[in-house]
């Protein structure tokens, strides 16, 4: 694959993530040292939705309480090592303790997540993606 991709992830708890970054460093992750390199740096071609832009993903960047990760990780690990070219674009609209109502564009949040979308996909837009 080659080429940028968008990804929204949606959902309730397990989109947030709650994922141990210190689970990384022990076994069985720990017998894959690339883990350990991509926790400790950027995604070189990975960038997350912050509200107003795409930003590089990192650990402190991914919307999940501190020391946690959650599957915008897995993502990123996998097009890094699988794909040798173009961005892949994530925008994460995850929220825990809803109800998957809470997602809905009836509902006035579900109407805001699905503006925070828009205004993702204008920005790749706008930026030539």
């Amino acid at each position: 694959m080659s080429g940028n991709v968008y990804v929204g992830i949606w959902g309730q708890s397990n989109a947030v993530g709650r994922a141990k970054r210190a689970d990384i460093y022990t076994s069985p992750l720990s017998s894959d040292p690339g883990l350990a390199t991509f926790d400790g740096g950027t995604f070189s071609r990975v960038y997350i939705w912050t509200g107003s832009g795409f930003s590089q993903l990192q650990a402190s960047n991914n919307q999940s309480l501190v020391g946690d990760f959650g599957p915008e990780f897995g993502l990123a690990v996998r097009w890094m090592r699988e794909t040798s070219s173009g961005n892949l674009f994530i925008q994460k609209e995850a929220e825990s303790g809803v109800s998957i109502s809470y997602f809905a564009p009836a509902s006035g949040t579900g109407i805001a997540a699905f503006s925070r979308t828009a205004s993702a996909v204008a920005w790749l837009a706008s930026n030539g993606h």
